[in-house]
């Protein structure tokens, strides 16, 4: 395992780190530690470029941490009423959609991953704001005048890009069959 992919699991490693520290306290090393989170999420981008070390395990794992940092990032805080339950549905629905579906064009179509879009990448940065907004709220009082909107527009970017995977995995498979002949239409 090369020293990106390490850097990876390190960030898989903190989550449970991360969701003992929010539940028993005190909030501000769960900052620490999502924040410490965040910087390998990085890091470990810049280094396989740098490194020319770039595998495809690192490109199935840095989207998998991700999703499991922020997905248990948002169960654990809307469990304890930090974030609305609407907000915690859409976050989870929309990353259950994409991976099915990821998993299904990969299987389908022998291997083919489908690359993140300018929208998912938007959506990973809002939510990660969004969350750090929340854990600074809780462990120190003060609410960033922006903590609302950005809670606003994470909730839209989530929408628009999980029906943005949605419909470019369907152009895709239906595009991918026609060309084969496989289509209906």
């Amino acid at each position: 395992m090369n020293l990106p992919n390490l850097v990876t699991v390190t960030r898989i490693i903190l989550i449970p780190v991360f969701i003992i520290l929010l539940v028993y306290g005190p909030v501000a090393w769960a900052l620490a530690a999502f924040s410490f989170a965040g910087v390998t999420d990085a890091l470990d981008g810049y280094l396989a470029r740098r490194l020319g070390e770039q595998t495809a395990l690192g490109r199935f794992l840095d989207p998998l941490a991700d999703k499991l940092l922020l997905n248990s990032a948002f169960v654990t805080m809307g469990v304890l009423g930090q974030f609305p339950i609407w907000l915690v549905v859409i976050v989870i629905s929309r990353d259950v959609a994409i991976t099915l579906g990821s998993l299904l064009i990969y299987l389908v179509h022998h291997g083919t991953v489908m690359a993140p879009t300018v929208f998912g990448k938007a959506t990973t940065l809002s939510q990660l704001l969004l969350v750090v907004s929340q854990l600074v709220l809780m462990s120190t009082g003060f609410a960033h005048p922006l903590h609302v909107p950005i809670l606003a527009v994470t909730a839209a970017l989530t929408v628009v890009s999980g029906v943005h995977y949605i419909i470019r995995g369907v152009r895709f498979s239906g595009g991918s069959a026609m060309a084969k002949g496989t289509g209906r239409g």
